[in-house]
């Protein structure tokens, strides 16, 4: 039944939009459904606080909102969202000459809809296009069905959850976390859970450091939620999830880490720690070859920023076809990361 229910949960989330920097309607909606018996919400800038009333647990639970789309530039144009925001804050746009084409390719002849800043649908359209200019850091499409937009106006995916063959598909990052997030609520979660914004542009772990660090002295009790890539589907539809001991940017709480795989063990769970599979391929790597990195996380950056005041650990759920609309799991391996949590929490 909780597995039925994230599920569905999942597919009603999918409906609200939250392209990254226009996330107010999907964080609106989010602090209605939590805004249940036994909880006070909260929204604070780019965050929306949950916390049991009464509250017993130290653990801190959090799952960014934002999702990947474009938005209506100045010139009248849909740009890609994620690099639209790096101009808006003046970030540095890092990204290779690859990721461009790849995040264009994204987009493709798939459905879209213009939205305004209360959620409500005011175009729809397909995209058949997209070019770019690398120098410029400029990705735009171009979309059927649109006529002249509002400057500023965010362009989302239609995405229905898509369930085939045991397995869930959708671009399902990463609302298929809030969902299991809820259901936790439902089982009386007696913790904190942090909703923050911007993750898909790395600004996300800020929101929640300056929430962390007007409230706590110090947490190693943070649980960060989210999906991740992998390209096993055979390891995917036997229920695999994925943990980490660490990420490029710090190690997490040996502890906590030591919880969750001792959680996975007593359920006959199967994880994989991402670090150390990584390690063990770049071992094997012949010599002068470039090793591969261990990625970052939210959690990552936190532990950096704050030189390990907070601390916890990753529960990742791996996914086909990452940062797409058509991004895949199964449903056992969502029904093992939802019991892995429930487990410990």
């Amino acid at each position: 039944m909780s597995l039925q229910n994230i599920i569905s949960k999942t597919s009603e989330y999918l409906n609200v939009p939250a392209v990254v920097r226009f996330e107010h309607p999907f964080m609106n909606y989010l602090a209605d459904d939590f805004n249940t018996s036994g909880y006070d919400v909260k929204k604070q800038d780019r965050l929306l606080v949950v916390r049991k009333k009464g509250l017993r647990s130290p653990k801190i639970v959090t799952a960014h909102i934002d999702r990947h789309g474009m938005v209506v530039n100045e010139q009248g144009k849909p740009e890609y969202a994620a690099f639209n925001a790096k101009k808006h804050y003046g970030d540095e746009n890092k990204s290779s000459e690859a990721i461009f084409k790849k995040s264009g390719q994204r987009f493709i002849d798939e459905a879209v809809y213009a939205y305004d800043l209360q959620g409500r649908k005011i175009a729809d359209g397909i995209v058949k296009k997209f070019s770019y200019d690398f120098d410029a850091k400029d990705l735009i499409f171009e979309v059927d069905g649109f006529g002249r937009l509002p400057t500023g106006s965010p362009i989302a995916y239609v995405s229905p959850l898509v369930r085939e063959a045991g397995n869930l598909s959708s671009q399902i990052d990463n609302a298929v976390s809030v969902a299991v997030a809820y259901q936790l609520v439902q089982d009386c979660f007696d913790g904190t859970l942090l909703f923050a914004a911007e993750e898909e542009i790395g600004r996300s772990w800020q929101h929640i450091v300056n929430y962390l660090q007007s409230k706590c002295t110090a947490s190693k009790e943070i649980i960060a939620l989210d999906t991740t890539p992998y390209n096993d589907s055979g390891a995917i539809s036997e229920g695999l999830i994925v943990l980490r001991n660490r990420d490029e940017n710090g190690e997490f709480n040996t502890g906590l880490v030591e919880k969750l795989r001792t959680a996975c063990d007593a359920q006959g769970i199967k994880y994989e720690m991402k670090d150390e599979v990584i390690e063990a391929q770049n071992a094997q790597l012949p010599e002068g070859s470039k090793p591969k990195k261990l990625g970052k996380t939210e959690l990552g950056r936190i532990v950096q920023y704050t030189d390990g005041r907070f601390n916890g650990a990753t529960v990742q759920l791996p996914t086909e076809y990452y940062h797409t609309n058509h991004e895949t799991t199964s449903e056992l391996a969502l029904n093992n990361y939802y019991e892995t949590l429930k487990k410990l929490l």
